[in-house]
């Protein structure tokens, strides 16, 4: 199993798969890689010519030309392969690879769906750059913001540099004015450090969170340690991890040449905490 981080997100995801390979005996032989195609391919590398392994667990990255060619050994590596949490295509016809994936897009529009309830009107959203989860999230609320008949023109609609870069206090800052210059009630935040990040720097400026603005967190890593906690929605990432390995055990264990692809969707859940309310009267 080749994941990208061994210390955010992935552990709950390795988790699930390492108990499901115990309960059947099997053993799981875990990697850890850099989000970076080139890393990924050496480690992979290394499992498939000298651990003996009879299949592959991998977050790989797709996209670009290291990822588009990284994808491509993938599928000639002479052995099993489960995309976790990705999705690719290869050859003529973009035949789909198998894999165990969240519904993020699913899990996205159901943070709106839930603040428009609560009557928000002006509800936006900011990511990171380079998340392969960033272009699902900012997928699913543009959907049910145009399905509920919500305003995207002028809504913040933010991509941003990550908590741990320097230009994160200038990006911070950046968001929270385009939140107050349209009158944005409600934020959608991937992922949680920035959420809770955000959420201090509203402090900061006076702002009130949920008075003045509700936060959405999507991940729930830490989001129930913020003050206040945050409304979140939680990937089913242990249950990713189970998924996938069951997936790659029928699939070593299925003599039939002509199985089909097996792509697996998992829906995430809605944590609602005390960082979403109503908004403030004369806000809605």
């Amino acid at each position: 199993m080749v994941v990208p981080s061994l210390d955010y997100y992935w552990p709950d995801v390795i988790r699930g798969a390492r108990e499901a390979a115990a309960a059947s005996g099997a053993r799981l032989v875990l990697r850890g890689a850099t989000y970076q195609a080139a890393d990924e391919r050496r480690q992979l590398s290394r499992l498939v010519e000298t651990a003996r392994v009879d299949g592959l667990l991998v977050a790989p990255t797709t996209t670009g030309d290291e990822g588009e060619e990284l994808v491509r050994w993938l599928q000639g590596a002479g052995v099993p392969v489960v995309l976790v949490e990705r999705a690719a295509t290869v050859g003529p016809h973009q035949e789909a690879m198998e894999s165990v994936v969240s519904d993020h897009v699913f899990g996205a529009a159901m943070a709106v769906r839930h603040l428009a309830t609560l009557g928000h009107r002006r509800v936006g959203v900011t990511t990171t750059t380079q998340s392969p989860t960033a272009p699902h999230v900012r997928r699913g609320w543009r959907q049910a913001c145009v399905e509920l008949g919500l305003p995207l023109d002028g809504t913040p609609d933010l991509t941003t540099v990550d908590q741990r870069d320097p230009g994160w206090p200038e990006a911070l800052d950046a968001v929270l004015d385009a939140c107050v210059a349209s009158g944005t009630t409600a934020l959608l935040v991937h992922s949680d450090p920035e959420a809770i990040s955000l959420v201090e720097r509203c402090q900061e400026r006076g702002m009130r969170v949920p008075g003045d603005l509700s936060v959405v967190t999507y991940d729930d890593e830490v989001a129930e340690l913020c003050d206040p906690p945050l409304t979140a929605v939680r990937p089913p990432k242990a249950a990713i991890g189970q998924a996938a390995y069951r997936l790659l055990a029928e699939r070593l264990a299925d003599e039939d040449p002509q199985r089909p692809t097996h792509r697996v969707v998992i829906e995430p859940r809605l944590i609602v905490r005390a960082s979403s309310a109503p908004p403030s009267s004369g806000q809605a």
